[in-house]
């Protein structure tokens, strides 16, 4: 059980299930949309599907891994690998303040009818942050996340489980729509705001 978590292959399995999931749900909101007149953004969902698709490949072919050593054979080339912590450090500490950033942003301006989609930006932001993190492949937080273990499964397996399974469950959740007399009542008030504004 424990060598199943820790294998890459779960990691790969999990990123196609949640690419999935978003994607069903993309389809069913814009069938949504088109019966209740609604302005969500089914599109994100898609979006989203396909980033999950593309990190699932990069970590069935295990591309972080080939892209820390060919940037690390880039170092050694360049005559900087022995300095090459400080550069990593600031690098991961940019990758963490530009994730922190653009949260904050996110939501002071996200508007209304596209805040149910928060949560799962925010979750989707943070394993792009982490998995660039990962690419960075500094020492100290290599030894924390490959050598370092939990119940014998690497706490980088865990983290990356516990993001996929964070994005599945807020998938569910943002996806749920309103009862029709909820929908109905919403587009009514919206048609009644349009005509005031006419009015006036």
């Amino acid at each position: 059980m424990v060598d199943v978590l820790d294998s890459s292959a779960l990691r790969v399995v999990a990123y196609a299930l949640v690419a999935l999931l978003a994607f069903v749900w993309g389809v069913r909101e814009r069938r949504w949309c088109a019966a209740h007149q609604s302005d969500w953004w089914p599109r994100y969902w898609f979006l989203s599907a396909a980033l999950l698709v593309t990190m699932g490949i990069g970590r069935a072919g295990a591309l972080g891994d080939v892209l820390s050593e060919i940037g690390r054979e880039q170092a050694r080339s360049s005559g900087w690998y022995d300095t090459r912590r400080t550069i990593q450090a600031a690098v991961v500490i940019a990758v963490a303040l530009v994730w922190l950033v653009g949260v904050a942003i996110a939501v002071l301006r996200v508007p209304p009818r596209r805040r149910r989609y928060l949560p799962h930006v925010i979750l989707m932001s943070a394993a792009i942050a982490f998995a660039a993190i990962r690419l960075v492949s500094l020492h100290q937080i290599d030894g924390l996340l490959y050598r370092r273990d939990l119940g014998g499964v690497r706490v980088v397996a865990l983290v990356e489980l516990a993001l996929l399974s964070a994005i599945a469950v807020v998938t569910v959740t943002t996806a749920r729509f309103p009862s029709d007399t909820a929908a109905v009542g919403s587009i009514d008030d919206g048609h009644r705001q349009t005509s005031r504004h006419g009015r006036t």
